[in-house]
């Protein structure tokens, strides 16, 4: 890996996290003189919203890029689709909408938060069953320290 894709990829990781923080705290709260969306609105519309919001970002980004076509090739059928389809329903929609859920019910954005993110520990486990990484003393006790953050954000 090049040190510029690494820099590169820590910078647009980084940008992405303010900009969904920013969007949470948007419409969790009253701010900008606005009814706080998430607690007014149906959470399923809120979902969608944000889902085809991204969508449509995506398809304008994709466009500024040299040969925008490219981004477009997979939506040709092909066989990879019927794994493609359910898993980006289950992995998006589903996922979003449990999530946002979770921001609407927790009155506390710090603790939503911090809950949010034991995902991480989901993420680590599915990894080692199903792309078959190698899972180190360093990863099991990173899971444990996360696991000790949340039980001591919700107990705390």
């Amino acid at each position: 890996m090049k040190t510029g894709d690494l820099v590169a990829g820590i910078v647009y990781g980084s940008l992405s996290m303010f900009f969904m923080a920013f969007g949470i705290v948007m419409i969790k709260k009253p701010i900008f003189g606005h009814e706080p969306v998430l607690e007014n609105q149906p959470l399923l519309w809120v979902t969608w919203f944000r889902l085809l919001a991204g969508t449509v970002a995506m398809v304008l980004v994709s466009l500024v890029f040299p040969k925008p076509g490219r981004f477009y090739t997979f939506f040709r059928p092909s066989a990879v689709w019927k794994y493609m389809v359910p898993a980006s329903i289950l992995g998006t929609y589903l996922s979003m909408l449990v999530w946002l859920l979770g921001w609407k019910l927790i009155d506390s954005a710090g603790v939503a938060a911090v809950l949010n993110q034991l995902t991480l520990i989901f993420v680590m486990i599915f990894a080692a069953v199903f792309l078959r990484e190698r899972i180190d003393l360093r990863k099991i006790v990173a899971v444990f320290i996360a696991l000790a953050g949340g039980i001591i954000t919700v107990l705390g």
